[in-house]
């Protein structure tokens, strides 16, 4: 008789061991959806497996032991083996990840491609020069690019009329040209689409803008196509289309 009781309580104490080696369960999300595909890891016996397509999952376990439930587009989750997820089927919820927006900053800045060395200036005012029309066969005392004898001669004589108290000739007030006037002039509207990125429609918008910054009658005044070009670019960074 006696034999017969340990015989039968070795045999139950082996079966609910059996018992206590397999954890079933199922993997849903939080609108109840079973989820295939979610790696389910056993890190205190080092093994792992997938859910099925249903969200089934059957992995070994024993009491005590450390599941974690894994998915991409869901955040972990761990529990523990206790002796009561043994006698029932595991149901394991996961929370879908929340995707926090960061504020991005986008500052718009327009790219200029200008050609500004002061070769390339000195150039398209050669180009200028050589667009106006020449007398041909009458020398008026001008070496092409170089020193201008004429103009030279003229100013040492109005010099030299004022150290003597003499003027042979009046002084005409020169006359400032507008800021619109010369960029019209010097710019073709081709220069503002290209190289400032401007619409056709804005040009006219744009020059108004930079003409109301008192810089604008300054450049102009030095003549210089350099000085507006450079005054012009840092205008069109604060201009706003």
């Amino acid at each position: 008789m006696k034999k017969l009781l340990v015989t039968y309580l070795l045999l139950l104490f082996n079966s609910v061991l059996f018992a206590q080696t397999e954890l079933v369960g199922v993997v849903f999300n939080a609108d109840n959806t079973p989820l295939s595909d979610v790696e389910i890891v056993n890190i205190t016996k080092k093994t792992n497996l997938k859910s099925a397509k249903d969200g089934k999952f059957t992995i070994k376990a024993t009491v005590g032991d450390e599941l974690v439930f894994l998915d991409k587009n869901y955040n972990e989750k761990r529990i523990y083996a206790s002796r009561e997820l043994f006698n029932s089927n595991v149901v394991v919820k996961l929370d879908k990840k929340v995707i926090e927006l960061k504020e991005v900053a986008i500052e718009k800045s327009a790219k200029f491609n200008i050609d500004t060395s002061f070769d390339a200036l000195k150039m398209q005012e050669i180009t200028k020069k050589d667009a106006q029309p020449k007398v041909i066969g009458v020398y008026t005392g001008e070496i092409q690019y170089g020193m201008d004898f004429v103009a030279i001669g003229k100013k040492l004589y109005k010099f030299a009329g004022k150290l003597l108290g003499k003027s042979d000739e009046k002084e005409v007030p020169k006359k400032i040209e507008s800021f619109n006037s010369y960029v019209r002039r010097e710019f073709p509207n081709d220069f503002f689409i290209t190289k400032l990125n401007l619409k056709e429609n804005e040009i006219d918008s744009f020059i108004t803008f930079c003409e109301n910054d008192l810089k604008a009658q300054e450049v102009t005044q030095k003549n210089g196509t350099l000085d507006v070009l450079e005054f012009m670019l840092e205008k069109r960074k604060e201009y706003k289309n």
